[in-house]
């Protein structure tokens, strides 16, 4: 199924917004009778996404329905919008299309290190953990995290014993590889020479070009995505104007052991890099995780919105595209007003928003979302020409 089949079917009701940043508009606030208002935005990573490689993008969009079936479902019920991120942050983890929990990508070792944030706009609360190796959902643990613990940010071993005392279940690291993952980390050992998995920790530290050559940047995996592609994440606004936003990832291929991306780093000033939840808007990103570390990327999308006065669209174009280098990413995000935007400057974003009147965005490449309306205002006009 290629992904503007999938995105037709399961989207039946699409959005007939202008454009793909605002594919979800607001409507006035609900009378009586009127339903809750609510609105989820999620994604499965930001890359180099190969356009031919239909049955592998045609899976991962079923992938990512589904998630976004799991979080409307929440919404839908009167949950909360930390539920709703969540819960669509845990179908992807365990989807192995996509760079979190299952699937995610494997570090100089051939271990598997996983991360994972979460922000709420109530009180400001968040929770991010790091470094985990046993841990099969790292989004629920940093849920944990936010709401059992006097603190945000947990680590390693520590944060696997805190996952156990929640009542959290170990699992082995080699659940998470996949033969897909297994195979991207062997070429780009291959590309750039490598020594064997023990020799390559002692190199780290060691000379530049021995550091280089862990971070290889080329390879690309069997569905033709980079290796900062597919972390995952969402955002959500529930009926009571509560915001959140959860995002998790396996990091980058051959990454070095111990090396904490974007995803979950909390900064000064309650800057979080790619996850943001505050009155105004959520929002997750999803690229290269350097990137996002050096310009705090979600924190300005937020930070242009309360000082500039920007709208949500506005703020996330002006960073996606001003700000960030061609290439390095984007962001789903919705705000307070039960917009959903969603933007990038990479090849692809696989990403999907659904509003509560049922409006709903499915799609891989910049384009899809036009090209389906443009389809279908020409089926409109056919059937008004057969009806003269």
């Amino acid at each position: 199924m290629s992904p503007s089949t999938a995105s037709k079917h399961a989207c039946a009701s699409s959005s007939t917004a202008a454009s793909d940043a605002a594919a979800v508009t607001a409507a006035p606030p609900p009378g009586p009778q009127q339903p809750l208002r609510y609105a989820l935005a999620i994604h499965g990573g930001a890359g180099v996404i190969n356009s031919s490689n239909s049955v592998w993008i045609g899976s991962a969009m079923e992938g990512l329905q589904a998630a976004l079936d799991a979080g409307h479902a929440v919404l839908r019920a009167g949950g909360s919008a930390v539920d709703a991120a969540v819960a669509s942050v845990v179908v992807l983890e365990n989807d192995p299309h996509f760079n979190a929990g299952v699937g995610s990508v494997l570090t100089a070792s051939g271990q598997h290190e996983l991360e994972a944030s979460l922000m709420s706009s109530s009180g400001s609360a968040c929770g991010a953990v790091t470094l985990l190796k046993q841990v099969a959902n790292p989004i629920v643990l940093a849920k944990h995290v936010m709401e059992h613990t006097p603190h945000i940010f947990l680590s390693g071993p520590e944060a696997e014993q805190f996952a156990v005392q929640q009542g959290m279940q170990l699992v082995d690291n080699a659940s998470f590889t996949t033969q897909q993952r297994k195979e991207q980390w062997q070429r780009y050992a291959a590309e750039q020479r490598l020594a064997p998995a023990d020799e390559i920790v002692q190199k780290i530290g060691g000379p530049a070009d021995a550091a280089a050559a862990v971070a290889g940047p080329s390879a690309a995996a069997a569905d033709g995505s980079k290796d900062h592609c597919q972390t995952v994440g969402a955002v959500a606004i529930d009926s009571q104007g509560r915001l959140a936003a959860a995002t998790s990832t396996g990091g980058r291929t051959n990454k070095w052991d111990g090396r904490i991306g974007d995803t979950p780093m909390i900064g000064s000033g309650e800057t979080l890099i790619s996850t943001w939840a505050d009155t105004n808007c959520a929002v997750s990103g999803t690229g290269v995780g350097e990137e996002f570390i050096r310009r705090a990327a979600a924190h300005d999308v937020a930070a242009r919105m309360q000082y500039k006065g920007l709208s949500l669209a506005a703020a996330m174009h002006e960073v996606v595209w001003q700000s960030m280098a061609e290439g390095d990413g984007g962001f789903v995000g919705v705000d307070s007003d039960c917009n959903c935007v969603m933007d990038f400057n990479s090849v692809g974003m696989y990403r999907a928003a659904v509003d509560y009147r049922g409006n709903c965005v499915l799609a891989v490449f910049p384009d899809e979302v036009q090209q389906e309306e443009k389809q279908d205002d020409e089926q409109q006009e056919k059937q008004e020409g057969h009806g003269k």
